[in-house]
């Protein structure tokens, strides 16, 4: 008898292996149906699982988040539950398509697709699409991703890049196409936004008693808001111009009306400069903008127009009086600039600073006035080694020639304001250059 056992185990040993490699792949694909179910409930989209006949078969949690219909309600159903009614048809028609030629499709490819929530509500959805086989039976995985949000962010930014386009088209026809013709005197201004408008604004034009006025400014911050008021700004202050020839007066004008029209956190520095054009006497008022120079022939400093008040759009009182004058000369330069100029920045943090601007000019000052503003834009712009500024650029140069000997009579310039509160709209005349 002890001879014939060591038989019979050995009969039963290969049915005992089986049973043991079959306990074992069902433990694997417990342990497989475990992970995919982990994976399928963590995913952040809402995952659909459709057989071939376009039944679902599985969702995840975030299906019923999404969708708003429990797991027990949804399974078995028809996916077209989940298409607004007036896709269905066409659905269906893809879906039969789609099954002959089943492919990958990523999220996002270019579709305008919709989702259907069990209370009648739509969303923008975007919907990935991955076919597997799986037991010979054809299964596609959907996965759903509610996009309202980003439509949402979507139209807010069109928006936003179509006011900043108007505010950009606005400011560019604001801006003086060319300088006025004065005989003796070459002047050029120009503006580098960092968005699609700035906040700095420059303009050049005659007054009516043929002085040449030369302006610059800058509204705190840069973008569509300060590019609106700075073209407001402008606006009056060519308006202001024609009906005075008192700069002190014009600012007052235009900070009474920043004050009253603006909000409080914008306020704007302005220099304004004017030239009479037949003495080259230049008197001028700064209300908070960084000084401007004047540079004679040799490059050398003569006079710096330092700000003579605050900046406009703080103190509806405020006046900006006057700054001491200046006799301009054959060779001598001015130069305005904004702080976007001096606030440049390296890669490692060093500021361009006023006294590289200054520089930069002084061994320009004989070149003419678009050479010296070309040459200092290109010099900032390699010292920030950036392709554009990180903040509004605006400079201005104007360069005196000879001294005219002939020059038509001037006309008279309007009396001034002697009323100081006089308001713009009541105190004259205001009309366009």
């Amino acid at each position: 008898m002890q001879s014939e056992e060591p038989a019979i185990a050995e009969e039963h040993s290969p049915a005992e292996a089986r049973i043991r490699q079959l306990e074992e792949r069902i433990r694997e694909l417990e342990l497989a149906e475990q992970r995919f179910r982990v994976l399928l409930e963590s995913a952040p989209d809402a995952i659909v699982i459709v057989d071939s006949a376009g039944r679902i078969a599985i969702v995840n949690i975030q299906t019923e988040n999404v969708f708003g219909y429990s797991r027990d309600e949804l399974v078995g159903q028809s996916i077209e539950i989940l298409v607004p009614e007036r896709f269905r048809g066409i659905h269906r028609h893809h879906r039969a398509a789609y099954l002959e030629n089943p492919h990958t499709r990523e999220m996002g490819a270019g579709l305008e697709l919709f989702g259907l929530r069990r209370d009648g509500s739509e969303f923008p959805a975007e919907i990935s699409l991955s076919p597997a086989r799986v037991g010979g039976s054809l299964l596609v995985f959907c996965a759903i991703r509610d996009v309202s949000q980003l439509r949402q962010a979507q139209t807010v930014l069109h928006e936003r890049d179509v006011q900043l386009a108007a505010a950009q088209q606005i400011q560019k026809h604001l801006l003086p196409q060319r300088p006025p013709h004065v005989p003796g005197i070459d002047v050029l201004g120009v503006s580098y936004p960092a968005e699609f408008a700035a906040g700095d604004h420059f303009d050049y034009f005659l007054m009516p008693d043929d002085a040449l006025a030369v302006v610059i400014g800058d509204v705190s911050g840069h973008g569509f808001g300060p590019a609106l008021i700075m073209a407001s700004v402008h606006t009056l202050i060519r308006a202001l111009s024609q009906r005075s020839c008192d700069v002190c007066d014009i600012l007052q004008h235009t900070n009474r009306f920043l004050c009253e029209e603006t909000a409080d956190h914008f306020f704007a520095t302005v220099l304004f400069a004017r030239i009479d054009t037949r003495s080259q006497r230049l008197e001028y008022a700064s209300a908070g903008h960084p000084p401007a120079y004047v540079f004679n022939r040799q490059g050398s400093i003569k006079k710096r127009l330092e700000s003579t008040g605050i900046p406009l759009g703080i103190d509806p009182d405020q006046i900006t009086p006057i700054g001491t004058s200046i006799d301009l000369e054959d060779g001598d330069v001015v130069f305005m600039l904004t702080d976007g100029v001096f606030e440049i920045q390296s890669p490692d943090g060093e500021v361009f600073g006023v006294e590289r601007a200054i520089d930069c000019v002084r061994h320009r000052a004989t070149k003419s006035a678009a050479e010296v503003i070309d040459e200092l834009y290109q010099t900032v712009l390699r010292f920030s080694h950036k392709e554009s500024p990180d903040d509004d650029v605006t400079l201005v140069v104007l360069k005196v020639g000879p001294r005219p000997e002939d020059r038509e009579t001037r006309r008279d310039c309007p009396p001034r304001d002697s009323d100081r509160g006089a308001s713009a709209a009541g105190s004259g005349r205001m009309g366009n250059q």
